[in-house]
């Protein structure tokens, strides 16, 4: 079990707790992860998907919008974050060239979509704030469509 799994929490890794810290951070945040090391693993990460047009990915955990460029041509994304001052500031990167781009506010420890709807998630930093690993993995999962059918 994570961090504060099955309980309610105040302090570091509560839903409150990450509302305020990342209101603090919204308009610092694309500084620090648009820095070498970070920078290359998001973008590898997102390589790594090898997404294509058509395909719908979930970015949950959105941020900023930090890795909105990073996508592929014809990609659809749903973003998600808890925070509405970071989903202001993605706001301000859309709309992003080629891409169609929805943002919502959401807990992604209680992920809103049915089941199978994404092709891939992206799950970038998310793991550090949330305080039930089990629930992001386990909604996301829920999210992903697992086997592609061929025409």
């Amino acid at each position: 079990m994570g961090y504060g799994a099955g309980r309610k929490m105040k302090g570091p890794r509560s839903n409150g707790w990450n509302r305020m810290i990342y209101t603090l951070w919204s308009p610092v945040y694309d500084l620090l992860v648009g820095l070498g090391p970070l920078a290359r693993a998001r973008r590898q990460g997102i390589d790594l998907l090898a997404l294509q047009a058509g395909e719908e990915v979930l970015l949950a955990g959105v941020v900023t919008g930090a890795d909105l460029s990073l996508l592929g041509a014809g990609v659809k994304a749903t973003g998600v974050d808890l925070s509405a001052a970071m989903l202001a500031m993605a706001r301000r990167k859309l709309p992003v060239e080629g891409c169609e781009v929805t943002l919502e506010q959401a807990d992604v420890m209680n992920l809103p979509f049915e089941d199978e709807r994404f092709d891939a998630a992206i799950l970038t930093l998310i793991l550090s704030v949330v305080r039930d690993e089990g629930s992001l993995f386990s909604g996301a999962y829920r999210a992903i469509l697992l086997e592609k059918t061929k025409d």
